[in-house]
């Protein structure tokens, strides 16, 4: 009866231990918000890149990027750790832009604003560095990213 008794107890005992085991790693999410203000004063640009680490201990990456151009075009680029680009798309002003020097005064430029926004679910994505490019043309304007890592499968 004793031994019964210890090794129902002990099988309730690991029983609670693997249970808080499985909680504790679906309960990890990061959440990393970045955001850019561009001014690209020519066509050859500084390309800029926002880096996201993937930690690999979630199941799904969401990643939405926001951009607003009041010149110029800009164009976005997902691209996974592997060098693949899973996604893309670009927002372009009416203004087309103009070649501006560091001393073009914001205040005496025409805008009109023009703004984007990508939400892009991975499932198990891969791990390692993600990178969010961001290519100007005559730009000025902003880019905004955010990324959540969880095990939900929708970004609220």
């Amino acid at each position: 009866m004793k031994k019964t008794a210890k090794l129902l107890s002990l099988l309730m005992l690991t029983n609670l231990i693997l249970f808080n085991c499985v909680q504790a790693q679906s309960d990890f999410s990061l959440d990393y918000n970045r955001s850019i203000q561009i001014k690209a004063a020519s066509e050859a640009s500084k390309i800029k890149e926002i880096k996201v680490e993937c930690y690999g201990r979630n199941k799904y990456l969401h990643l939405v990027i926001s951009s607003w151009v009041k010149t110029g075009t800009l164009k976005i680029e997902i691209i996974d750790p592997a060098g693949k680009t899973q996604e893309s798309f670009k927002i372009e002003s009416s203004v087309a832009g103009e070649e501006m020097d560091n001393t073009t005064p914001v205040e005496s430029m025409i805008f009109d604003e023009a703004s984007g926004k990508i939400s892009k679910t991975f499932e198990n994505p891969m791990k390692g560095i993600w990178i969010i490019k961001a290519i100007p043309k005559l730009v000025y304007g902003k880019i905004e990213v955010n990324s959540q890592q969880t095990d939900i499968p929708k970004l609220h």
